[in-house]
C-alpha cells in the first residue's frame, strides 16, 4: 500500500506519503513521518526511498475513470482512478532488488496537486 497526498496547512503545506510492503513475514514502513522521500510522482507511478529502502510503483496498464474531487468546497479538481490496473512493484534494499511484483487487479488513483 502506497498513498501520496499533499497536506494543505493554513501556512504552506507539504507533500507527504505512507507505505506498508510485507515482505517475507515483515512490515516495511515507509512514511513521512520517518524520514522518506517522494524522488518521483505522476500519472505514471512514483519512487519513494527512505534510507537504503526504495520503492518503485510503475502504472503498465489501466481503465481509468475521472472523478470530481472539492477544493475549497467546490468540484473543481480531477482525480483519475482506476480499479482494476497493472502495476508493477519493484522493493529494493541499496542496489539489491527484493523483490518485483507485478499485480493485473490493482487499485491506482492520480490527483494532480493543483
Amino acid at each position: 500500500m502506497l498513498a501520496i497526498a499533499t497536506i494543505p496547512l493554513p501556512v504552506g503545506g507539504f507533500t507527504g506519503c505512507i507505505c506498508s510492503v510485507l515482505y517475507r513475514g515483515r512490515e516495511y514502513r515507509l512514511a513521512t513521518y520517518r524520514g522518506a522521500k517522494i524522488e518521483k510522482w505522476s500519472p505514471s507511478g512514483a519512487v519513494i526511498r527512505q534510507g537504503q529502502y526504495r520503492l518503485e510503483v510503475e502504472l503498465l496498464n489501466e481503465r481509468r475513470q475521472a472523478l470530481r474531487a472539492p477544493v475549497e468546497g467546490r468540484m473543481e479538481r480531477t482525480i483519475h482512478e482506476s480499479l482494476c490496473a497493472e502495476v508493477r512493484y519493484r522493493f529494493w534494499h541499496g542496489d539489491h532488488l527484493l523483490f518485483q511484483h507485478t499485480d493485473s487487479s490493482a487499485s491506482f488513483e492520480y490527483s494532480s496537486a493543483d
